[in-house]
């Protein structure tokens, strides 16, 4: 097992495209370690780094406390598995298994040994005789990751493995991926944009943007305390909902406005927007995830009325679209148009329990869970800590 460590690495392209920006993250010993974030993030670039493929503009990668800018992919016993399975279609899943200890020049007998172990683990056993074309997609990708971990690494790097999968195999894949992890306790790097897996597969998950490291941690903390707003439009399904918002001068009740509404908050909130020392009226965003907003009362005076344009019965989830009134949502700044931090006309989207019955058009009151609600610097999107 090895440390694999990014010391202010920046990948920097002939085009002058930055795909990374002087990262600096450890990946510990052991470890399952998620890189997610969009399309165009660095996230594969990161793993490419790792494996040799790719070389550092500037900055230090070191493996195994050693340093590994200048070393050949094969000298560094890191063993990767792409998003294609890369088989050889002409081999049998023996032979396809076997293929890196025979580049490597290992004996018949050790071969067929290890070969016989790794299908063992992952349940190939009886299909070491047929060829790729014989297999189903899950089957192939166990294939590609026997390939991998035949050779006994320092570390697994994973690109999207599971992206051809359809959802069923994919949660299966998950649990399969999770369990070898920690029987063979080798380090790990896996690459997603999948905040699903992100959240379920990882002990820790690192969010990039743009080539820039957004957050790192375990789930549980990025999902409870987001960094800023990309990271809390980026982790949890539905997304977090996202809302304009004016903060009063310090002095005054501790509520915020949505347009023509009064919604009171409580005093830590107000302490984290108001720790800034700005005296004037303060322009914030307020996150709101689906599962904090429920129907009110109309004796709630601080529900806010909005008109039901969309139900997503989901048999255990109703899935709603709510258009507040007078009430400005923006963007998730988690990819898309909607990245710069401007008001883009969509609804609010609420998770209700499927005993509900609500039906489009109809205006139903809503209240929201202030003690769930996140406050963001409007301005820069980083999340307001007192």
């Amino acid at each position: 097992m090895a440390t694999i460590t990014f010391d202010d690495v920046t990948k920097r392209y002939d085009n002058g495209h930055i795909a990374l920006d002087r990262l600096s993250l450890d990946v510990r010993e052991g470890e399952f370690l998620i890189l997610v974030g969009p399309s165009g993030c660095g996230k594969s670039t990161a793993l490419r780094i790792a494996a040799g493929l790719d070389r550092p503009t500037s900055g230090r990668l070191f493996i195994g406390g050693d340093l590994a800018n200048d070393m050949a992919p094969r000298d560094r016993n890191i063993a990767m598995v792409f998003q294609s399975y890369a088989l050889y279609p002409h081999l049998t899943v023996a032979q396809n298994i076997g293929f890196g200890l025979r580049v490597r020049n290992a004996g018949s007998a050790e071969i067929d040994q290890k070969v016989r172990a790794v299908a063992a683990t992952l349940e190939l056993t009886d299909y070491l005789g047929r060829k790729p074309a014989q297999l189903s997609g899950g089957q192939r990708q166990r294939v590609a990751m026997a390939r991998a971990l035949v050779r006994s690494p320092q570390a697994f790097l994973m690109d999207e493995p599971l992206s051809n999968l359809d959802a069923r195999l994919r949660g299966q894949m998950r649990e399969e991926i999770v369990a070898l992890q920690r029987r063979t306790g080798t380090t790990t790097v896996y690459v997603t944009h999948d905040q699903v897996e992100a959240m379920t597969m990882g002990s820790r998950v690192a969010i990039l943007d743009r080539g820039v490291l957004q957050q790192v941690g375990p789930p549980r903390s990025l999902y409870d305390s987001p960094a800023n707003r990309f990271v809390a439009g980026f982790i949890g399904s539905p997304a977090m909902n996202f809302l304009s918002a004016v903060l009063p001068a310090t002095g005054s009740s501790q509520v915020l406005h949505l347009g023509p509404h009064v919604l009171p908050v409580s005093e830590d909130h107000f302490a984290r927007s108001t720790a800034f020392g700005d005296h004037g009226d303060r322009q914030v965003v307020i996150g709101i995830r689906p599962e904090a907003v429920r129907p009110a009362s109309l004796s709630d005076g601080s529900a806010l009325p909005g008109i039901v344009r969309f139900v997503e019965d989901l048999g255990a989830t109703l899935l709603v679209s709510v258009d507040f009134e007078n009430v400005v949502p923006l963007g998730t700044g988690s990819g898309g148009d909607d990245d710069e931090f401007v008001a883009a006309r969509r609804p609010v989207k609420v998770a209700l329990q499927g005993r509900h019955r609500i039906t489009p058009g109809d205006l139903v009151h809503w209240a929201i869970n202030t003690n769930d609600m996140h406050l963001f610097d409007a301005q820069t999107g980083a999340a307001l800590r007192p």
